[in-house]
Formats: C-alpha cells, sequence, structure tokens
C-alpha cells in the first residue's frame, strides 16, 4: 500500500485520491503481507467488476515485488 500512495501522490499531490491512497497505506501499515495482498486482490477485483480492467492491471504492476 506503500508504493500506491507513493505513486499517487506523484501525480496529484495535495488531491483527494491522495488522501485515499494514504489512508490506506495508514490502515494496512501494520497488516500481515498476506492479508496486504488480499486487501489489493480485492481492490482489483472491484475495479474490474466496475469496467476498470485497465486500472486493475496497473494496480498489480505497481504492486509486483520491485513496482
Amino acid at each position: 500500500m506503500e508504493s500506491i500512495a507513493c505513486h499517487v501522490a506523484a501525480y496529484a499531490p495535495g488531491a483527494k485520491t491522495v488522501a485515499v491512497a494514504q489512508l490506506l497505506r495508514n490502515l494496512t501499515v501494520e497488516l500481515k503481507p498476506d492479508a496486504k495482498q488480499f486487501i489489493a486482490d480485492r481492490l482489483c477485483t472491484v475495479l474490474i467488476e466496475f469496467g476498470g480492467t485497465e486500472e486493475a492491471e496497473k494496480l498489480r504492476a505497481i504492486l509486483r515485488p520491485g513496482g
């Protein structure tokens, strides 16, 4: 989730999207890695369900090790 917040902040500093990304980061900071992965997978599933397949793929790319 830290990686998501960093990517979002780079494109829209101070925007609502940054606040959402930071909220996700703060809520997940102490979770185990498998719980964080579960949340990320769920976000991707929701994106795909609402027509955001491309966005889900981008999210997966960000969350890949080294992404």
